[in-house]
């Protein structure tokens, strides 16, 4: 990736939800992954506001992460896949019964209480 965002001090490998690291994940492709263990560090600080941008382009990765708005800058697409991928892990699947299905009104027409019970 051409690009003038400064490399970060250690290699980033993801947030803890990616057990396995970001290269495991299989979220990203191998290129992503290179880019974003080079730069992942400071994609986060920037986007956290803990970094103060050095750049034009720096500046214009905080702008543009803070849009809904397709960006140009391949770094801003790449960050904004990372925290999608962040949103879709914190989402949980069980095979458990939820409690929607244990309210009264869903078993006054005996429909489910055939099926459940």
């Amino acid at each position: 990736m051409k690009t003038m965002l400064r490399p970060g001090q250690t290699p980033f490998y993801g947030d803890s939800r990616h057990t396995h690291g970001i290269a495991r994940s299989g979220c990203f492709n191998t290129r992503e992954v290179q880019e974003l263990t080079m730069y992942g560090n400071t994609m986060q600080r920037l986007f956290d506001g803990m970094l103060e941008p050095e750049n034009d382009e720096e500046v214009r990765f905080i702008a543009d992460c803070q849009t809904s708005d397709e960006s140009s800058l391949y770094s801003v697409r790449l960050w904004k896949k990372y925290l999608n991928t962040l949103e879709k892990l914190k989402q949980h699947h069980s095979f458990s019964r939820s409690e929607r299905y244990n309210k009264p009104e869903l078993f006054s027409d005996g429909y489910f209480k055939e099926a459940v019970g």
